[in-house]
């Protein structure tokens, strides 16, 4: 009877050891897969996914790396899902031979391309649209050049950085352009809802591009803002101002001070004739570039951008005003002359108040040239954003 027990005891003792041995390499083993790099997990997988083993195949796994004392623990394919979590089991499960619309093949490398945007088990929150809309003005204005260059097309993918899982989730190019365009018509129907003045004062001019390269992409996105350099409206009407400022400074000049300046020195005619004549080419040139830039498409109307056309025909005033040749020379003369005029308003005001005449034309003179100078700064940026074609040619639109 006590031999039987003891025996009971032993035999007891036994499982209960083999069981917690069991439990804590159980544990190893889990610690271990866990642990294991991406390309691993490809690795160990890729036979499982092309249908050469089943989820009840068993794997033995070295927990040790086959070190000098290494252990080589037995574990099925489905524990080894199971400790991988869900994202591994929809990959897995994902066969090659059954594609949803608009998938692509799946390449087991070391970068795994889940699918684009309709061909993975998308969450509730779709991940996918709100990383496509909360992307920066910058990578959004980025992503849309290089479609309008033409090095992306609708066969492009674009990385889904923000998503955790151990797929590489990539969506196509035409599902990135069709969020942004959903985005951007949402954005139209709010503001087409604003009182008028408030959108009047938001008012911004867009640049134009060249979209020719764009044709071979199987995209249009021509009619989105985030492909476009935009610049308030208030630059060009406060451009304007500090021109017509200088203007009007020098005519206040000449009518206070020329009377007195023509009696202590003789140059004065000649002086009056070398300034009158830069600010005259100052005015030209600002009130085209004004006009070409009323010419450009606004975001005050309620339908958004247009859309790429060649060949749409234009009214004769806007087809005037909306080009501008040799536009760089245009740009340097333009500052060349701010430039002069400044210095020359400088000197104006140190001699006014030398021989105690009016000083308060050619500081102002100072002051709108000036100002006027720091904004035509932004509006050249501008310019070089804009449609260039041959013979340095500018567009509006």
């Amino acid at each position: 009877m006590d031999s039987a027990l003891r025996l009971t005891q032993v035999v007891s003792s036994q499982l209960f050891n083999n069981m917690s041995d069991e439990m804590v390499a159980k544990s190893l083993l889990h610690r271990h897969i866990l642990q294991l790099s991406h390309q691993d997990i490809v690795k160990i997988l890729a036979p499982v996914k092309a249908r050469l083993l089943t989820d009840e195949t068993e794997l033995h796994v070295n927990t040790l790396n086959f070190s000098v004392d290494h252990v080589v623990s037995p574990i099925t394919v489905r524990e080894v899902l199971d400790v991988l979590g869900p994202s591994w089991q929809r990959w897995i499960h994902n066969a090659p031979s059954h594609k949803h619309p608009g998938t692509s093949d799946f390449d087991a490398s070391e970068h795994i391309r889940t699918g684009i945007f309709d061909s993975i088990d998308v969450p509730q929150t779709d991940f996918v649209k709100e990383f496509i809309e909360s992307l920066t003005k910058k990578q959004k204005f980025a992503v849309l050049s290089l479609t309008r260059d033409g090095l992306l097309t609708d066969e492009s993918f674009l990385n889904v950085s923000t998503y955790t899982g151990p797929d590489r989730v990539q969506v196509s190019m035409r599902k990135v352009v069709d969020v942004l365009a959903e985005q951007e018509r949402r954005v139209a129907n709010e503001d087409n809802l604003k009182n008028f003045f408030i959108r009047l004062f938001f008012l911004s001019h867009y640049s134009s591009a060249n979209f020719e390269l764009m044709k071979k992409t199987d995209l249009d996105v021509s009619f989105l803002t985030s492909g476009r350099q935009k610049m308030s409206v208030w630059y060009t009407i406060a451009f304007a101002l500090m021109t017509f400022g200088t203007v009007f400074s020098h005519v206040w000049s000449n009518a206070t001070n020329y009377n007195n300046m023509q009696s202590q020195l003789s140059v004065t005619i000649g002086i009056l004739v070398i300034a009158s004549l830069a600010i005259g080419a100052l005015m030209y040139l600002v009130t085209y570039m004004i006009a070409f830039l009323f010419c450009c498409e606004n975001s005050l109307s309620p339908t958004g951008l247009k859309r790429y056309h060649p060949g749409e025909e234009e009214t004769t005033v806007t087809k005037y005003f909306s080009t501008i040749h040799q536009y760089e020379y245009r740009i340097w003369a333009t500052k060349a002359l701010q430039f002069f005029l400044l210095w020359y308003t400088m000197l104006l005001a140190v001699y006014a108040h030398e021989k105690e005449l009016n000083i308060y034309p050619a500081l102002t003179c100072v002051l709108t040239n000036g100002f006027g100078l720091l904004l035509f700064a932004r509006i050249s940026h501008f310019f070089h954003s804009c449609r260039v074609t041959k013979g340095h040619v500018l567009h509006a639109q």
